[in-house]
């Protein structure tokens, strides 16, 4: 038996050592890819800073390409947990709250990795097809819930009766589109200052009424 607890603990030692050398991997991948862009990106300078051997990047992601998009799609779940997280806190306030809540967050998270912007920008620019895919499954998978607040809000009188599938469309690629140029641009100004503007658009218009 004690033997057993002893190869327990081995194998859980074992397992966070990987977790632990994948973290780092990652870490310094994403300082790599965000700095130089996917092609000029070095491998051997990636396993420096990781402290680990080059084969050990082999080993794990196969290549260039597998470590890219291990990064990827490590970014993307962060992006997605926190904007959930965020939306969890605030599961108690209207669902206008609550759409609202959502916007800011992702532009907080932005603010708050804004490496992770040329991340994505890489992304699309080198694998523009491949991400297509990835990417409307991950948004059927969610749109539902902000689909659900949007009705939410229409049967309350605060929206007034739309497409919710579009009306969320729109405004997804309105806060993508501000992310985007906000990297490119590379401007100082945080991100999120630009949300009461943002929601401002949205929710009154720029029409003055009559």
């Amino acid at each position: 038996m004690a033997r057993n607890i002893e190869a327990g603990f081995g194998r859980k030692r074992s397992q966070e050592a990987i977790q632990q050398r994948k973290h780092a991997m990652l870490k310094a991948a994403i300082k790599e890819f965000a700095k130089k862009g996917y092609a000029d990106a070095d491998l051997d300078h990636i396993a420096g800073e990781a402290k680990v051997g080059k084969g050990t990047i082999y080993r794990y992601y196969f290549s260039k390409e597998g470590l890219f998009h291990a990064v990827a799609d490590d970014a993307f779940c962060r992006f997605r947990d926190f904007v959930f997280s965020a939306l969890q806190g605030a599961e108690k306030a209207s669902a206008l709250e609550q759409i609202k809540e959502t916007g800011r967050a992702v532009l907080t998270f932005f603010d708050e990795n804004r490496v992770l912007v040329e991340i994505f920008l890489h992304e699309r620019s080198q694998f523009r097809g491949m991400i297509h895919s990835k990417y409307l499954r991950l948004y059927s998978d969610h749109i539902h819930v902000f689909e659900d607040l949007v009705e939410s809000c229409m049967r309350q009188g605060v929206i007034r009766r739309m497409d919710p599938r579009k009306l969320l469309d729109i405004v997804g690629d309105m806060l993508v589109g501000l992310v985007y140029m906000w990297g490119v641009r590379r401007e100082k100004e945080p991100l999120v200052q630009k949300w009461s503007l943002v929601e401002e658009t949205i929710f009154k218009g720029i029409l003055m009424t009559r």
